[in-house]
């Protein structure tokens, strides 16, 4: 993170996907570029996510202001999300790992992810209840604790504000195919897969466009 200064306030921004929660993708990947009337409206929501600078703030900026903003998030233009498939990772000193084998959830674990599944539209809206179901807590031996439903949403919570990007996505990338794919909602995964990859794009061709 890098610190900047505006309007006498300063404020974080993130310098790399590592920085970037699972929450605040969450809001971007909302963001539906084609409702704009204008592309630099689209970026300033953006960077508000990032920053956590309102957007009405934003706009009261001169050119230099908000030059100085793209220039630090300029990494949105040559950084892809990516990274290997991260099985297990450490979280305020608790150590975290995927569920070994989709196809031996018990009861609890498919009831519960159909019904996460079932209760969003665009894929991303429960992501962070999907993985507080399939990402959890592992004891000395890495075997994942038991799965509570009283637990998981608890979890859901930590991970939408805590979790990185670079923690989950090639997972969430991962487990949209076979999860999605084995409660016959195949489409709704390949979607989301497809707006990933065009947000991606989105992201790095704004930034590069703003710069000239």
């Amino acid at each position: 993170m890098i610190t900047v200064r505006l309007f006498d306030k300063e404020y974080d921004l993130p310098q790399s996907w590592n920085e970037v929660s699972l929450g605040d993708y969450q809001k971007i990947y909302k963001l539906e570029a084609d409702s704009y009337s204008s592309q630099p409206f689209y970026l300033l929501d953006i960077i508000s996510v990032l920053t956590g600078i309102n957007t009405d703030l934003l706009l009261q900026c001169g050119d230099t202001g908000i030059a100085t903003l793209i220039d630090t998030l300029k990494w949105l233009n040559n950084t892809e999300i990516g990274g290997a498939f991260i099985k297990t990772f450490e979280m305020d000193g608790v150590k975290y790992g995927y569920h070994p084998n989709l196809e031996k959830l018990n009861l609890g674990e498919a009831i519960s992810l159909e019904l996460e599944v079932s209760n969003q539209d665009d894929g991303y809206e429960n992501m962070h209840r999907i993985l507080a179901i399939l990402i959890r807590p592992v004891d000395d031996t890495g075997k994942l604790l038991p799965f509570s439903p009283d637990d998981y949403l608890q979890r859901a919570e930590m991970y939408q504000n805590e979790l990185k990007m670079t923690h989950v996505y090639k997972g969430i990338n991962f487990f949209l195919l076979s999860v999605l794919g084995s409660l016959n909602n195949t489409h709704l995964s390949m979607q989301v897969l497809e707006k990933n990859q065009k947000l991606q794009k989105k992201l790095k061709l704004l930034i590069e466009v703003s710069k000239n």
